[in-house]
């Protein structure tokens, strides 16, 4: 489930892959569903959706690929893990370059990759094996760099 600051709700249906788009009705303490529409995808385990703040983009995750969908159900792009190994642990977009970045984990050891807006292959960084790394996620704001986040400590990534 996604929500954004203005109440509206992206929730998946895992089992039939369709994305639910509505807003919060609070006096009735429900959800009134706008759109819903079927996400056209390579891989069925989809186990994330979040909201950017790119005007209407949902970003739907995968273990080997990221789905960037606008809310009018137009698949704009499709975001491969070049590396074939290991799964995609935690994806953020830098508000700021427009960059989409993936953190990588293949047990032990995590790397960062980073793709331009038109989802060209830009950068790649091997972020380690510590137990910090492995469990910190992504974090991104409309005005700052992306942040990798953990329980005790943070880092700024300008990527």
């Amino acid at each position: 489930m996604a929500i954004k600051k203005n109440g509206k709700i992206a929730i998946l249906n895992h089992a039939r892959n369709i994305l639910y788009i509505g807003n919060v009705c609070v006096e009735l303490n429900s959800f009134k569903v706008d759109k819903s529409f079927s996400l056209r995808l390579r891989e069925s385990d989809i186990h994330a959706v979040r909201f950017s703040s790119f005007a209407g983009t949902i970003v739907a995750t995968g273990q080997k690929d990221v789905y960037i969908y606008t809310e009018n159900r137009e698949l704009q792009r499709t975001i491969e893990n070049p590396t074939g190994c290991g799964y995609i642990a935690s994806v953020a977009i830098n508000h700021i370059t427009k960059h989409t970045l993936l953190k990588i984990n293949l047990s032990p050891y995590c790397s960062l990759l980073s793709f331009s807006e038109t989802g060209e292959s830009r950068n790649s960084v091997y972020l380690g094996s510590s137990e910090w790394i492995q469990r910190a996620g992504l974090k991104s704001h409309p005005k700052s760099p992306v942040a990798l986040v953990g329980k005790t400590r943070a880092v700024l990534l300008q990527l």
